[in-house]
């Protein structure tokens, strides 16, 4: 699968799905995921963190190093909370652990994170 990606509006490129890393736990905890090991330096990485409780929700939690492009807050319990976070990879990225949002003491956790990699076509 290909997709398209504009760059401050001016290049036109193609990206090519190259892998992803899926984390699920029904437990307190923080959300830990790996980068994929098959991604590359200059990859773009997408991250997607979900968390969702009948209780209070930890703060959120952005990974060092990553831009947030969106985040959706629980109003309340019973409300999940989402971010999504990009960045293009470097060489020490690759395999790295992502550590997203947390719930601690909650009642009915849920943790749902994703990591999907694109490359550049040349």
């Amino acid at each position: 699968m290909s997709v398209m990606w504009i760059d401050d509006g001016e290049a036109l490129t193609t990206l090519t799905f190259v892998n992803s890393g899926v984390y699920s736990q029904d437990s307190d905890g923080v959300n830990t995921i790996n980068v994929p090991g098959d991604a590359q330096a200059g990859d773009l990485a997408v991250y997607v963190d979900m968390t969702y409780t009948a209780s209070t929700l930890d703060s959120k939690v952005l990974v060092s190093g990553w831009t947030e492009l969106a985040y959706v807050a629980g109003l309340s319990s019973n409300y999940p909370r989402m971010l999504i976070a990009a960045k293009i990879l470097a060489s020490g990225d690759v395999g790295a652990a992502l550590s997203g949002n947390s719930i601690t003491g909650a009642a009915s956790p849920r943790r749902r994170s994703i990591c999907l990699v694109f490359r550049p076509n040349a």
